[in-house]
């Protein structure tokens, strides 16, 4: 890891990530087969992106919140944008940076921000 000081030494080409369109089923299997905490989804179109996470957390305790079977059912169909709101899933701020930003000075920023 020596020399690996810089955000770009551990970006990879294509990141796994969510998309508005899908349903909760789909975003909720990625997070499980990959073993992650958090997905990426861009939140505006590609020209002006808008990167947000949404966790692993958010997404069992919308389905888990379910009054019954088959409401679980309903929400697990749901396109993630029907499933945002008050009381379903929040999407989570992101701390935007560059390729040639340090490691270390992005970890610094992060821990003054509300989402660390």
């Amino acid at each position: 890891m020596n020399g690996n000081d810089r955000i770009g030494d551990w970006m990879v080409p294509n990141p796994v990530c969510a998309e508005l369109w899908q349903p909760v089923s789909f975003i909720r299997q990625t997070i499980l087969e990959n073993s992650f905490s958090y997905l990426p989804i861009n939140t505006t179109p590609e020209a002006v992106p808008a990167w947000r996470l949404i966790s692993d957390l958010d997404v069992a305790r919308y389905l888990r919140c379910s009054a019954s079977a088959a409401e679980r059912e309903e929400r697990l169909v749901k396109p993630l944008t029907e499933a945002l709101g008050s009381i379903g899933i929040q999407l989570q701020e992101t701390i935007l940076c560059q390729p040639t930003d340090s490691v270390r000075a992005v970890l610094i920023t992060g821990m003054d921000h509300p989402f660390w």
